[in-house]
């Protein structure tokens, strides 16, 4: 995630640095890469999403001895598949966030 800041600087402003307040909020970008698999019931979801041009209800799930979580709306931008000689032939994705995402934390923290 990103945010964008806004100039709030005025003659009155004090020193010669300028000041600034928060603006819009970006959810960013998420990236992934693995092995190809045609058959593989979340790839193709996520190729279908990228044909439709539909916003879809993403989830990355961090291992379970960390215990956290991001769920976001997003729409998938790129998916794409290598064909190197001789390697296993891979795919990358990237998906736009679209709203706010929202990282659930371990309890106890």
């Amino acid at each position: 995630m990103s945010q964008e800041t806004i100039d709030v600087t005025t003659l009155d402003s004090a020193g010669e640095f300028r000041e600034y307040i928060g603006g819009f909020k970006d959810g960013g970008e998420v990236t992934a890469s693995g092995y190809f698999d045609p058959s593989d019931p979340g790839q193709q979801a996520v190729y279908t999403a990228m044909e439709n041009s539909t916003v879809e209800k993403f989830t990355i799930q961090f291992p379970a001895s960390m215990g956290a979580s991001w769920e976001f709306d997003g729409v998938v931008t790129s998916f794409q598949t290598t064909a190197e000689l001789e390697e296993a032939i891979g795919f990358e994705i990237t998906i736009q966030v679209s709203g706010k995402p929202t990282l659930t934390l371990p309890t106890g923290i």
